[in-house]
């Protein structure tokens, strides 16, 4: 996995800016539900001076499913990919509301006969 921070919005100030990953995967192993898998996003944090703990990111994942088998090839596509943004809001210093938006514009599932949109709202309380 690679991580690199690509600006800093107050860097005398605090943690704030935009960060980044990449991470790959491989597997010959024809147990394994992937192949091989692709994932990368950007994160801002504390995009707004008056907002530190405030965090926007987006992200995608493509995986290449596993089909080795006559009967994986039958029920899963070739590939799959993931496109996800969230906003995550500071209640307070140990208090976030999360909310998520997912789409698979490309399902693995071969009898998916859409794309796939979800939304996911998180409350996480730090201890």
């Amino acid at each position: 996995m690679l991580t690199q921070r690509l600006s800093s919005f107050r860097p005398e100030q605090d943690s704030s800016g935009i960060t980044s990953f990449l991470s790959a995967g491989w597997s010959p192993s024809i147990s394994n539900h992937m192949g091989a898998s692709v994932t990368a996003g950007l994160t801002a944090i504390g995009p707004l001076e008056s907002r530190p703990n405030d965090s926007i990111g987006v992200g995608l994942a493509w995986a290449e499913i596993n089909r080795t088998q006559p009967f994986l090839e039958a029920e899963f596509n070739a590939n799959e990919l993931m496109l996800q943004g969230y906003v995550q809001v500071a209640l307070a210093d140990w208090l976030y509301l999360q909310p998520t938006i997912t789409v698979l514009p490309l399902v693995g599932d071969r009898d998916a006969e859409d794309d796939s949109l979800s939304g996911l709202l998180q409350l996480t309380m730090l201890f």
